[in-house]
């Protein structure tokens, strides 16, 4: 299998780069091994610092696009944080239309609408700064 790798390095400036590969491994706990070892040696021929590694395994889905999807719709979700007294917002682009109301709101009572907030109110989905949604106050589309 291939992961892709990220190095996140800094410069004496702080200006900061990165730097991408492919990691060819027979699992994801192999490819972190691979790169247990890489990044010394990377580190090595360059003066930069390697702040940070990044490894993903991606996934790709197999689907279809809607007809008359577009990416430059949108709909932004005002939450409130479980942080007293902070708000966040989440957006996602190409709303379904089954979701829009005419007023140009989303209806957060549609079941697919529920079944995703459940994700970021139970804590699996994090926004912000790694923070927990507390509640969904409304949703609109993007003008």
């Amino acid at each position: 299998m291939s992961y892709k790798l990220t190095l996140s390095m800094v410069d004496y400036y702080g200006r900061t780069t990165t730097r991408s590969f492919q990691v060819d491994a027979v699992d994801f706990a192999a490819a972190q091994a691979v790169v247990a070892a890489f990044v010394p040696d990377y580190e090595a021929v360059t003066e930069l610092w390697v702040q940070k590694s990044r490894l993903v395994d991606e996934v790709t889905y197999t689907g279809t696009v809607l007809e008359n999807a577009n990416k430059d719709e949108g709909m932004t979700l005002s939450v409130e944080l479980a942080t007293p007294g902070k708000k966040a917002s989440i957006q996602v682009p190409g709303p379904d239309r089954s979701i829009r109301n005419l007023d140009g709101t989303i209806d957060l009572t549609e079941t697919i609408m529920v079944d995703f907030m459940a994700h970021f109110t139970g804590g699996s989905i994090l926004v912000s700064d790694g923070e927990v949604v507390d509640a969904f106050l409304k949703g609109t589309l993007d003008v």
